[in-house]
């Protein structure tokens, strides 16, 4: 979606539309972003763009002020303990309960990823692939946190670090799914546990202090 319709609550598309511009770098991390201008460029009053802006706030991708989410390297280990941590029961209540044709969609979105060249459309391939997994839990309780910080993990990826996707990353969904195929509990958790700290070091290694 790159343009505002009729269908949807305005607030709604104007929220996804602004998300997906910080996390395309339209906006510098600090940066303040303007509610008028906005409205301006989406083509609808201020209302909405008012609402969206509160919905990114919550999100974390702004602060109070409407300025973009600047994280320090404190925030960005803090976000990602709290993911391994999430990922890894993830994987550990979903091998119990994944059919084939389940891991075969995670199977589909790896051959996707490899086929994709877009910076950002790869971060949301990564992202698919987690959320298939995490969404096989059919814990509710485990889908409402990882949604709390999924956005944040985005955003750090693909906006924070000079380069959005890392280029281990595909191969080790493929460990991953080999480990889920198997059925081997220990192992697809240590595979989850290494991808989410590569993903950690390859952030931390394109921020300053």
């Amino acid at each position: 979606m790159t343009h505002i319709v009729k269908a949807d609550p305005l607030h709604l598309q104007a929220y996804q539309l602004i998300k997906q511009l910080i996390l395309e770098k339209e906006f510098e991390p600090g940066e303040r972003v303007v509610e008028l201008r906005l409205a301006k460029k989406l083509g609808i009053s201020r209302g909405p763009v008012r609402e969206a802006l509160r919905m990114l706030i919550q999100d974390g991708l702004l602060e109070s002020d409407n300025t973009v989410y600047k994280p320090s390297r404190t925030d960005i280990i803090d976000v990602f303990k709290c993911r391994e941590i999430l990922e890894i029961l993830g994987v550990e209540l979903a091998i119990q309960v994944m059919s084939d044709e389940q891991i075969a969609v995670t199977t589909d979105i790896i051959k996707e990823t490899f086929k994709q060249g877009n910076v950002y459309k790869l971060a949301q391939l990564d992202q698919n692939f987690h959320d298939s997994i995490i969404e096989c839990t059919k814990n509710k309780q485990l889908i409402q946190l990882m949604g709390l910080i999924k956005t944040k993990v985005m955003y750090m990826r693909s906006a924070i670090s000079h380069e959005a996707v890392y280029p281990p990353f595909m191969e080790q969904h493929v460990h991953i799914v080999n480990a889920l195929q198997a059925r081997e509990v220990e192992k697809a958790c240590e595979e989850m546990r290494n991808h989410i700290q590569c993903g950690l070091y390859h952030i931390l290694d394109n921020v300053g202090e």
